[in-house]
């Protein structure tokens, strides 16, 4: 009985992989690297771990995205864009130096 010997995997497709669930870009950057070495003819296997790594790597930077873009919507809507510069005590607002002296308190 032959046993036939099978390419082995490419490791840029696994790093791919595995990769796009922990730091998506590099599912991302590595997949389009293996995905252009299959191209020119690589003959090793892992075509499909290099897909899969490329797709949930974009998947998983479009869902990052999205977040960053709810948490910077829901920062500004409940906690006001003036929060950040509230300590002074005037809620963010320059008083009018007018407003602020009595009338007739001023001479020219």
């Amino acid at each position: 009985m032959d046993r036939v010997q099978l390419p082995p995997f490419n490791i840029m497709a696994i790093i791919a992989f595995v990769g796009s669930f922990i730091i998506p870009v590099v599912g991302i950057v590595c997949g389009h690297i293996t995905l252009a070495e299959y191209r020119k003819g690589l003959p090793e296997r892992g075509r499909e771990y290099a897909k899969a790594g490329l797709i949930l790597g974009y998947i998983f930077t479009a869902v990052w995205v999205v977040l960053a873009i709810v948490w910077i919507v829901f920062a500004f809507t409940h906690f006001g864009h003036d929060s950040v510069i509230q300590q002074g005590g005037t809620g963010g607002r320059i008083p009018n130096p007018m407003r602020t002296l009595p009338p007739g308190s001023y001479t020219n």
